[in-house]
């Protein structure tokens, strides 16, 4: 659905006249609060996190009057203790009922504590997963036609996983089950037959024979780390002058901090190494999250909270965590850390030169700094740019005036210097300007990323980047990047059973306005570079193969090839062939497949009117030779469309006459003269600043207008489909789809420079952290060795 991000100091004026009123009725406000918007110093003191965390009881609850008076619904997803305030209980419901502030619907309680930060009263089933609570009578009712607010608190509900599902996972847990079943129950750890079982079975025993196995004996590790001895206890208590445990027996740790860790965290033992590490010194860790890899090669990331009873002794068990990490080449990222870098030693450092100050740079920037070890280098030509970003990322981003095209003796030699002192390069120039920067990558052995297509020149280097052992990874934005991720894991997964064939393969892919903000305009399509680009691409031809037959379609015909599609039964669009698609049957190792298609998607409605526009001549380039006696003289734009079509001006039949020539009859022939009247070409107007004898640049001028443009806070949307047909061994056809629908923020960044820009630099961090899986040359992400990593990060 629409939606538009609220803050939570905003929540007050959604109440004001002309604000939520009817016809702001086609959106919802999300507003995302964290603690600092739940409670209050009660000292008058600054919010502080680290303090609140550690004393709870120092701080008031806020929550029931600064945000519940003015929420609809509230999904309450956070972790809570008795240490905490509530964020609201019942008499503050009944409190705002009776003040007339009764706006709460619904309150979904994720963390389903009985009567814990919100009032939930009861606990609910899959079965039964809602009742409603009466504020007034302070009853609850399973009705739900009853008056009150509507609960959902299903204490299970991580549990639920849809049927297909579990089928999913049965079928694959059948092909084990006789191996299992046929096993004699060890009467000591690897004694019994489970050490003949498949890896993926033998991987799953936690324990056996009464003990832990030996990949899962750091959960010993973590019991111990977690439970103290009482004199433990009492020297961490000595340690802090005295103060006792806080209320419920529970120890709010004076110094705490979270770690995010990623790499082979578990099968090369860090994960018990941390442990130690953190015994060794008093310490106590606990892990708060894990996501653990699919498989033996994949990687793996935890969240843990690591707690000591001084800064000091923190500061040191941090310190020989991160040694450790660095030695195990595992990721480490200090939570909150200091934007600046300053506790990282500088031979840690990790340099990274970002070519490009545009919209993508941003979401590459705050990606790699969310490394501590990360200093990036933005270097542009555009100043005001570069101080901006300076501003918004501190000390660990580096603004640097540079020309990449500059023949300059003095900057050329700060080209080479600053790809002399990098780790990687993420080069987001223009296609053109990347081979002369990968040039000098692969002198001073270099990495370098780029999100653009592999050009011919670019190509050619692939023989010395692999002599200098250097590794150029591109295509790694949204289309390319995402697109190929996507597809190769689709193909990969789907063909892995011997006698599986390809019948079809597409892939549609378009950045568009998000629905709310595609009405102003008649295209449904919002520029967000420059129009002419827009409309020079519309000129392309394109082919692809379809049912074993190879179709051609000449630019001049782009649009009346366009075919219409529904995505997830709500947006509507009209899909265009996209270029030459057999190329990448080629790439994607699937030459004879009888079905290859590539697409770009636009709302529905987009094609039939630019099919007027390119069948009336305003797509030509130019000079067009009937419009060189206008090139001296002021025409309106009727006089210039007339001349155009070869008719007089002043005569509405005959150049309405002269459109349908062009055009031909019926209802998309009106639509495509409907567009035309739009554009103006039908009025006495002045025609815009252009060179009137080359269309192209006066329809450039024409959709150049403000329904057309980006208005503040108007979001754009990213969205992408694969669908892949297999025909198995057995002659069974198997249907896979994938689908990516990915919005904008208001007034934040964009969907498009989101995700080009995390995609770009995701492939950049696995570089930095370690390049030799990936190989050297010119690559594009085709392979598993990328897209398992870069997806699931993604994700």
């Amino acid at each position: 659905l629409p939606f538009e991000m609220a803050a939570p100091a905003d929540l007050p004026k959604m109440r004001e006249p002309g604000i939520g009123s009817a016809q702001d009725c086609r959106k919802l406000y999300l507003c995302i609060t964290t603690a600092e918007h739940m409670v209050r110093n009660k000292n008058g003191a600054p919010f502080n996190k680290e303090q609140y965390y550690r004393e709870p009881d120092q701080y008031e609850p806020v929550f029931q009057d600064t945000i519940l008076p003015y929420s609809t619904v509230i999904v309450n997803c956070m972790y809570w203790d008795a240490r905490f305030p509530k964020l609201f209980t019942q008499d503050d419901i009944h409190r705002h009922v009776m003040q007339g502030h009764d706006r709460l619907l619904g309150v979904c309680d994720i963390t389903c504590d009985a009567d814990g930060s919100v009032p939930t009263r009861l606990f609910t089933s899959i079965e039964h997963p809602f009742f409603v609570y009466n504020a007034l009578t302070e009853k609850t009712s399973s009705c739900l036609d009853d008056p009150g607010v509507l609960f959902h608190a299903v204490d299970h509900l991580p549990s639920e996983l849809p049927r297909e599902a579990s089928e999913h996972f049965g079928n694959c847990l059948l092909q084990f089950l006789p191996a299992m079943v046929a096993a004699r129950a060890p009467e000591a750890c690897g004694q019994g037959d489970t050490a003949s079982w498949p890896a993926a079975m033998r991987g799953a025993v936690i324990a056996e024979g009464g003990q832990l196995s030996r990949e899962y004996e750091y959960i010993q590790q973590l019991r111990s780390a977690y439970e103290r001895s009482d004199s433990e206890e009492a020297a961490m208590a000595k340690d802090r002058g005295g103060r006792t445990s806080g209320p419920h027996s529970v120890q709010a740790p004076p110094a705490c901090v979270t770690l995010d860790l990623g790499g082979h965290l578990f099968d090369s033992m860090f994960i018990n190494k941390v442990c130690d590490l953190v015994e060794s010194q008093r310490g106590r860790v606990q892990i708060t999250n894990i996501d653990v890899g699919s498989s033996v090669g994949d990687t793996s990331r935890a969240s843990i909270l690591v707690m000591a009873h001084t800064q000091e002794a923190l500061d040191k068990i941090v310190g020989m965590i991160f040694s450790a990490a660095n030695e195990a080449k595992v990721s480490f990222r200090r939570t909150g850390a200091d934007r600046d870098g300053a506790s990282i030693p500088a031979e840690a450092q990790r340099s990274i030169l970002l070519l490009g100050s545009g919209f993508v740079s941003g979401p590459v920037i705050e990606y790699l700094l969310r490394r501590p070890e990360n200093v990036v280098t933005v270097a542009s030509i555009q100043r005001s740019e570069l101080e901006n970003f300076a501003q918004l990322f501190g000390a660990r981003c580096q603004p640097q005036f540079l020309d990449v095209l500059s023949e300059d003796a003095e900057m050329a030699a700060l080209r080479e210097d600053l790809v002399k002192r990098s780790d990687v390069i993420v080069s987001l120039v223009p296609a053109t300007m990347h081979v002369g920067m990968a040039k000098l990558a692969i002198k001073h052995k270099t990495h370098m990323v780029t999100a653009s297509y592999v050009s011919e020149q670019m190509q050619s280097l692939d023989k010395d980047a692999r002599d200098a052992g250097v590794l150029i990874i591109n295509e790694v934005g949204l289309d390319p990047g995402i697109d190929h991720l996507g597809a190769m894991k689709m193909i990969h997964h789907a063909t892995s059973s011997p006698g599986c064939r390809v019948l079809k393969f597409s892939s549609l892919c378009g950045g568009l306005p998000a629905p709310e903000a595609a009405g102003s305009s008649p295209l449904g399509y919002k520029f967000s570079w420059s129009p002419k680009g827009v409309l020079l691409a519309s000129r392309n031809s394109a082919k692809w193969m379809q049912d074993g037959k190879l179709c051609e379609v000449p630019g001049s015909e782009l649009f009346a090839s366009g075919k219409p599609m529904t995505l997830n039964n709500a947006l509507a669009f009209d899909v265009l062939p996209n270029r030459d698609s057999t190329a990448f049957a080629e790439l994607y190792g699937m030459p004879e497949v009888p079905t290859f298609f590539r697409g770009t998607l636009r709302y529905r409605g987009y094609c039939e009117r630019m099919i007027a526009v390119a069948r009336l001549g305003l797509l030509e380039l130019g000079p067009v030779e009937q419009l060189l006696p206008l090139k001296e003289k002021s025409p309106t734009r009727r006089q210039w469309f007339a001349q155009l079509l070869g008719c007089v001006a002043d005569d509405d039949t005959m150049l309405d006459a002269a459109m349908s020539e062009r055009l031909g009859s019926g209802s998309d022939a009106e639509v495509g003269k409907e567009f035309i009247g739009w554009l103006g070409l039908l009025s006495d107007e002045a025609l815009p600043q252009a060179l009137a004898e080359n269309p192209i640049d006066v329809t450039t001028a024409l959709l150049n207008r403000a329904e057309m443009l980006y208005q503040p806070g108007e979001r754009d949307m990213v969205a992408m489909y694969h669908e892949l047909v297999v025909e198995r061994s057995d002659g069974a056809i198997e249907r896979h789809t994938a689908t990516l629908i990915e919005y904008a923020e208001p007034h934040g960044v964009t969907a498009m420079a989101k995700t080009v820009g995390i995609t770009a630099a995701i492939a950049a961090q696995l570089v930095l952290d370690n390049p030799a899986p990936f190989g050297v040359g010119v690559q594009r992400p085709l392979t598993k060795v990328w897209y398992e990593p870069m997806l699931r990060i993604l994700e």
